[in-house]
């Protein structure tokens, strides 16, 4: 049989379509995990960055330095939460091995934010900068990166 005999085969083009299915289907479900998991990346990354600005606000002036840099973030939480809205749910053994991987990372973030902001509060104009923050969340509502921070 030649190639023309080959390429009439129905056996040889279902095989042929089933591979290339299959193909496709492990490509689509690689880029979404990889899409996912820098997702992930990118909210750690972010919420690491938050963290060093809170640390770095130790008196009035640097507060008032830092609201600048907190709008940004507000813009970029909003940005994260439009991209994990594209990214599909993962299944559950990926959401579990994401869980595994940087959960512990994100936590022990996250404890760390929690407690800068009564530090913060305590400085002087730390109150105040905390109604301008719960002033952006009654126009806006916050994104979650920022609403973490709220004491």
């Amino acid at each position: 049989m030649g190639v023309k005999g080959v390429l009439k085969n129905r056996w040889f083009l279902a095989g042929t379509f089933l591979t290339l299915s299959a193909a496709g289907i492990f490509g689509y479900t690689w880029y979404q995990r990889q899409a996912t998991e820098q997702h992930v990346k990118d909210r750690l990354q972010a919420y690491s960055r938050l963290l060093d600005l809170l640390r770095s606000i130790q008196n009035e002036a640097s507060l008032e330095a830092a609201w600048p840099e907190l709008l940004a973030f507000e813009k970029e939480g909003r940005n994260l939460e439009y991209r994990a809205k594209e990214v599909l749910t993962p299944s559950a053994n990926l959401k579990e091995e994401l869980a595994l991987r940087y959960g512990p990372k994100l936590q022990a973030i996250l404890v760390e934010i929690q407690k800068q902001g009564p530090r913060i509060e305590k400085l002087p104009g730390g109150a105040a900068f905390w109604e301008k923050v719960e002033t952006l969340r009654e126009k806006t509502g916050l994104s979650p990166v920022i609403q973490d921070i709220l004491p």
